[in-house]
């Protein structure tokens, strides 16, 4: 095992190579070739039979064990090297040699010279012989001492760096090379290499004692890890977060793990945030948090809404280490709603940030559910670090799986929103993934962190009370030693921003909402300038095949589905040309149940490798099998391959990820006397649409349909997402082709569905052409009533507003934004010159009428010309 850290080998890789032996072996019936195992090397309990992922996990205590029980302190391995034939040969027949551009000869491990771009692989009589220094590049480096590692003078190292180096866990270690691939960002500092010999004991190594005097370049201390724990033996699926935080913090100290981002005019500056100044953040926040309200005798939550910013992250790790849980409430939610989770989990704090006003909703709680209140400092405050004293959190994995790290709660599609605690445990599962086998079957597809690399800087779109938020903002950083861009405060993430962000930084993984995608498919010249980024990852609700095709010829879109329950289970990349198309590991459990000629319902069932890969069993230890109510078709010629279609129970999904529970509306609105039935659409739209079914087609007058607009803004109103219905988008059914019943009578919603599929794309598209509201451009003043009519459809308080009042304080949110560009396309005839982007830049009636008055000019000149 030792030799596959010289060589450079995961241990992946090094089972293989073993298993692959044992196979040679009783393939060829080679019966006195006996094989070992590490039992019969260690005292150390270990399953009977041996698995890829058992092995793996417990790699280093196997080399900690190793070294403790069969090391030599007094080993002088050049020397012995030197004199001893049989130890030179095998050091020898681990190495390769490369001719360097001069002539010079080199030698070092085989693997070494396979990471170097500058070296090509020499080949003689078809064999490979050794490796050569290709011709330099324009603004490429020669490989000398200084550019290359493997050229530098060895040093000793000692026990916690060998450990804080093997391959599993993967750390970066204190002499990892510089991350440059990011313009714009600071660098990684290396780590001063103050770090004793461990002295040799039978105990492993404590990380504490061996970083105790390790200092940064300002001179301050450190903080060692708390309670001395050995993190560096925790295999992956067995870290809890804090403690990943504490040795990023000591191991880099000086790397960037956040940056915070502000506008300056049209460009962004970035406040650079390293690992150790970020953990002491999180200290300084936790002995606020512990002053003000002590520690529990048991996990007690905490309410929070506020601005999407580094506090959410800050206040999630210092909960957790005080005793806390972050419980984070959307600021959509209705009032009855948000009282239904704080009861349902006894939470009696909360938390507002001090530089903001109490939101509406947390105002009108406060008043029906009195709290305690704590105003949480600004940003800059909790990261003006000065001489923070550690603050410990010292839980094994076993003592905190089943402990929340954070609350979330359910969309309320199905009734009043319910809490999901995040446990411990069920982000182990996230942390595992990367240990998901090969699955035969399965084209070698690859777990979908595969391509998520340390140092790969992250941007996500989504707010932090959403769960793709915090897996974006908060896990996946700690767990894939990511680089997180927080965007600016105050600015709803849109095309625009998404243009600035990149021209102002390298950005490697972009994670958006569903709309977000599709919009950008359709805005070619922001699209281009992703074409360095790896991926999009797109999750919360479905994508347009259409929009977000045009996106994955430019930059691969990575289509993620999950649950708040569970997060993202068992997803495995899928080919490009599949990139719509979901594909799951068998280790997940999931089973698709036709209930319809190429109709499946999923469900997953409880297996042996849940702990690991099945993080909903987690959330429900009690269950072994759950219905989620997707449903999903099956791909023509790859059966393991699957696409969303929609929900079996009613809920309706749009491409901006809200949900919408149309029965109660449904059935509020048929209240009215000329209505016979009505069902809400729209799933994987970016608006829902009223298909309405009158008593009596004749009587359809525009008095009848004003007064069925009345009952409509009734149901709004007492809706969870306010609004949800707009009157351009109700439409009425063809009485030749009236809804499908039951034999009692209910309508059968997917059959009618299906009945109108064709009519509803029809509705959609024409959505775009019609002329609804007059629209004179021949003035300013004009257009800004045009552009105030519009708006106030949708944003009634936008019809007595201030032409320079932020839209956006006044409520207008994306799906406002998106009714406001469809009409205004329709009423001006700019078509896709005006875009939502324009809104998000302009935000007031004023500013947005001058850019329809100057593309209007445009439009004008280039048709007389």
């Amino acid at each position: 095992m030792t030799f596959t850290d010289l060589l450079c080998i995961s241990d992946q890789d090094t089972w293989a190579y073993g298993e692959a032996l044992r196979d040679m072996a009783a393939e060829k019936k080679f019966n006195y070739i006996k094989f070992a195992r590490m039992k019969d090397l260690l005292d150390f309990p270990v399953p009977n039979k041996m698995t890829e992922i058992i092995y793996v996990a417990h790699c280093t205590t196997f080399r900690r064990l190793l070294l403790n029980q069969y090391g030599r302190a007094d080993l002088d391995i050049d020397h012995e090297i030197a004199t001893n034939p049989d130890t030179k040969l095998t050091y020898l027949g681990y190495k390769s040699v490369a001719k360097l551009a001069d002539g010079e000869w080199i030698s070092a491990p085989m693997a070494e010279f396979s990471k170097d771009d500058r070296l090509e692989l020499i080949y003689e009589a078809g064999r490979p012989s050794y490796f050569k220094e290709k011709p330099l590049q324009h603004g490429g480096l020669n490989i000398d001492g200084t550019s290359t590692s493997y050229l530098q003078e060895a040093r000793p190292r000692s026990a916690i760096e060998y450990f804080s180096e093997a391959s599993t866990p993967t750390v970066v270690s204190p002499n990892a090379a510089p991350n440059n691939n990011s313009p714009g960002f600071s660098p990684r500092v290396n780590m001063p290499s103050s770090v004793g010999s461990a002295s040799e004991t039978s105990s492993p190594p404590s990380l504490a004692s061996s970083f105790q005097d390790v200092v940064a370049e300002d001179g301050s201390e450190i903080a060692p890890l708390s309670g001395g724990l050995k993190l560096a033996e925790v295999p992956y699926g067995r870290r809890l977060l804090p403690q990943i935080i504490e040795k990023v913090a000591v191991v880099e100290p000086e790397r960037i793990v956040f940056s915070l981002a502000t506008l300056s005019g049209d460009s962004l500056n970035f406040d650079h945030i390293s690992a150790r100044v970020f953990s002491k953040a999180v200290d300084k926040t936790a002995w606020w948090l512990n002053s003000l309200v002590g520690k529990p005798d048991s996990v007690q939550l905490i309410g929070y809404i506020g601005p999407h910013d580094l506090r959410h992250v800050l206040l999630t790790y210092a909960c957790v280490k005080v005793g806390y849980a972050a419980l984070f409430l959307s600021p959509k939610n209705n009032l009855k709603g948000a009282l239904a989770v704080l009861e349902s989990v006894n939470c009696n704090i909360w938390v507002n940030a001090a530089d903001e006003p109490l939101v509406p909703l947390v105002k009108d709680i406060l008043e029906k559910r009195p709290m305690n209140l704590l105003q949480l400092p600004e940003v800059n405050e909790l990261l003006s670090i000065g001489t923070v004293k550690p603050f410990p959190y010292t839980k094994t994995f076993e003592e905190a799986i089943n402990e929340p790290f954070c609350y979330l709660h359910t969309s309320g599609s199905t009734g009043v929103p319910k809490p999901i605690p995040w446990s411990h445990g069920l982000i182990g599962t996230m942390d595992a993934v990367r240990l998901l086998p090969p699955a035969e079957g399965y084209e070698d597809l690859l777990p979908w962190t595969s391509d998520w690399k340390p140092g790969d800087t992250i941007y996500s779109s989504f707010p932090m009370s959403h769960g793709a938020g915090i897996i974006m903002n908060i896990l996946m950083p700690a767990l894939f030693d990511l680089h997180c861009i927080f965007g600016p405060r105050g600015v709803l993430p849109n095309v625009n921003l998404v243009e600035t962000l990149a021209e102002n930084a390298k950005i490697d993984i972009w994670s958006m909402v569903p709309s977000l995608v599709d919009e950008l498919g359709e805005t070619p010249e922001v699209l281009s300038k992703l074409s360095r980024s790896k991926f999009i990852c797109a999750s919360g609700g479905p994508v347009s095949p259409v929009s977000a095709g045009k996106v994955n010829e430019t930059i691969r879109v990575l289509n993620l589905t999950g649950t708040t329950e569970g997060l993202f289970i068992g997803n495995l990349v899928t080919s490009r040309e599949d990139w719509f198309w979901f594909c799951f590991h068998p280790y997940s459990g999931f089973e698709f149940k036709e209930i319809e000629e190429n109709t499946y319902e999923h469900w997953v069932h409880r297996n042996e490798h849940w702990p690991l890969f099945q993080g909903i069993f987690q959330t429900f230890p009690e269950k072994n099998s759950i219905n989620f109510k997707d449903l999903y078709a099956r791909h023509p010629k790859k059966p393991n391959l699957w696409s969303f279609k929609g929900r079996n129970d009613d809920l309706v999904v749009l491409s901006n990820g809200y949900k919408i529970t149309p029965l109660e509306t449904e059935a509020f609105i048929a209240t009215h006397p000329a209505i016979e039935s009505c069902l809400i659409f729209g799933t994987g739209k970016p608006q829902a649409g009223l298909l309405i079914e009158l008593k009596d087609p004749s009587t359809k007058t525009d008095d009848l349909i004003g007064t069925i607009w009345e009952t409509v803004k009734k149901a709004n109103s007492i809706s969870r997402h306010k609004d949800q219905l707009l009157r351009d988008f109700i439409t009425f059914s063809d009485p030749n082709k009236p809804f499908i019943r039951t034999d009692k009578g209910t309508v059968k919603r997917s059959a009618t569905l299906a009945l109108y599929a064709d009519y509803i794309e029809r509705f959609y598209s024409s959505r775009n052409d019609e002329i609804c509201y007059p629209f004179d451009t021949d003035s300013a003043e004009s257009v800004q009533s045009g552009v105030r009519e519009i708006l106030a459809s949708s944003l009634p308080t936008a019809r007595t507003a201030s032409p320079d009042t932020d839209l956006f304080e006044l409520g207008l949110d994306s799906l406002g934004v998106l009714a406001a560009i469809r009409d205004i396309r329709a009423a001006t005839g700019l078509g896709e010159q005006i875009a939502p982007r324009h809104v998000f830049a302009n935000p007031s009636i004023a500013t947005l009428a001058s850019v329809i008055l100057r593309l209007v000019a445009e439009e004008k000149i280039a048709t007389e010309v």
